[in-house]
């Protein structure tokens, strides 16, 4: 029995030492020019955030779902038009997926539609345009 204890120990000894030897993960570092950058969007989108339209569910509880709230994803989206105004924002399920769908009237007064995605808040692409059916 004690030998057994003791194969063991030092089994698990063995164990730990050699993972004590695997070198430390890398980190992934942002340069600091585009921090900056983002941080710079992020706070002139925060600023614009003053007076919000209310948030629309498409489905009562979709809010709740989300793991991104709707302020830091309506921060996101208005980070990606620059001096954007922020005209409504709904969250929604489309493809099986939870996003926040933005309308924000750029500076050149054309309105852009914003994709991010609830779960991530990562920036959507939109889709595609169906083309129009001849009649």
């Amino acid at each position: 029995m004690k030998q057994a204890t003791l194969a063991l120990v030092l089994t698990l000894a063995t164990a730990t030492a050699a993972q004590a030897q695997k070198p430390p993960k890398k980190k992934v570092v942002t340069p600091p020019d585009t921090m900056a950058k983002l941080v710079a969007q992020k706070a002139a989108a925060m600023k614009s955030m003053t007076s919000l339209p209310p948030l629309k569910e498409m489905r009562p509880g979709l809010e709740a779902k989300a793991k991104i709230k709707a302020d830091p994803a309506t921060a996101t989206g208005l980070a990606t038009v620059p001096n954007g105004s922020l005209q409504s924002r709904t969250i929604e399920e489309r493809g099986g997926r939870l996003i926040y769908a933005f309308r924000i009237q750029a500076a050149d007064k054309k309105v852009r539609d914003v994709m991010v995605d609830a779960m991530t808040g990562k920036v959507l692409p939109l889709p595609k345009p169906r083309p129009k059916k001849k009649g």
